[in-house]
């Protein structure tokens, strides 16, 4: 069972009520309030009465998100625990949805929760991008929100050890080849429904971004949904957090003189421009803590 979970921790941008009635919604009451005019008692008789009941009950809901108080109430409450559908979204995605309440929540946060239904032209997938500088905790979080969320969790080495094994790091072909990877993988889950959070380090390079651009195309362009989350913590954290032993066993960077090398390369603390999303500092927020938050801030659902 999906449960729909309300953290009153973090706060987000909303755009309501103007963003509730966009233009083609303001014009369709316009019609609307027409239509009803035109359909009054006293200029139908007979017939005329009973077809204008029948367009106005039966085709005004299913045609427009405005054709029911209850859509317009729904679309207001879920802007207002922080997701952002339109108007547009919430005609295709009822239609393939079966809702039903919670029977005795145990937490009264939990309002709702959502079978969705598989259909062909809808896209199951998300993807939850998490990057930073390395030592930032990526991967800790990574598995603290793939626990809550049941997300597979592609993290970060998984590939680079698989591609450092057989070429040396930044050679001509590691990078290329890395990228091809990460983007077949995508290609992949895109194709049998499979949501995924993933890893990685931004080094703030033009190039850099292009790269993950053509990584992340798949997911785009099969309608799934990327979600990032930029992972930050101050320096002196980081440099904390490198030495730790846990870090050994994935073969990730250990070495402080590197770390800094590497920071002091690169815009490591930069985002990412592929729009708004969330950036999270880290250095005194509990994996759990920071979990929730990605959680409320994306609408992100709890298994």
């Amino acid at each position: 069972m999906l449960l729909l979970e309300k953290d009153e921790t973090t706060t987000r941008r909303r755009r309501w009520p103007q963003a509730l009635t966009p233009a083609p919604a303001r014009s369709s009451a316009t019609v609307a309030s027409l239509a009803r005019r035109a359909a009054a008692p006293s200029t139908l008789v007979g017939g005329n009465l009973v077809a204008a009941v029948i367009v106005g009950v039966n085709l005004g809901p299913n045609l427009t998100t405005i054709g029911t108080l209850a859509t317009m109430l729904w679309l207001l409450l879920l802007r207002r625990r922080g997701l952002q559908v339109s108007a547009l979204e919430a005609q295709v995605h009822y239609r393939h949805t079966r809702w039903r309440p919670l029977k005795k929540p145990s937490d009264p946060t939990r309002l709702w929760c959502h079978i969705p239904r598989r259909h062909p032209s809808l896209s199951q997938v998300q993807l939850v991008y998490l990057y930073g500088p390395p030592a930032v905790g990526k991967y800790t979080i990574g598995v603290e929100l793939a626990a809550r969320t049941g997300l597979r969790l592609l993290h970060n080495h998984l590939s680079v050890n698989l591609v450092s094994a057989v070429f040396d790091r930044d050679s001509e072909a590691w990078t290329p080849l890395l990228r091809r990877i990460r983007r077949d993988i995508l290609i992949e889950a895109t194709r049998h429904d499979v949501s995924l959070i993933m890893t990685g380090v931004f080094s703030g390079t033009s190039d850099h971004a292009e790269g993950w651009r053509s990584m992340l195309e798949p997911v785009h362009t099969a309608g799934g949904r990327v979600a990032f989350v930029q992972l930050v913590c101050d320096r002196d954290e980081l440099f904390r957090r490198v030495t730790h032993d846990g870090r050994r066993a994935l073969d990730k960077l250990v070495d402080p003189v590197r770390l800094a090398e590497l920071l002091d390369r690169f815009d490591m603390f930069s985002p990412a421009p592929f729009g708004e999303h969330l950036r999270l500092d880290v250095t005194h927020l509990a994996p759990c803590e920071s979990a929730a938050r990605i959680m409320h801030y994306h609408g992100i659902i709890q298994r």
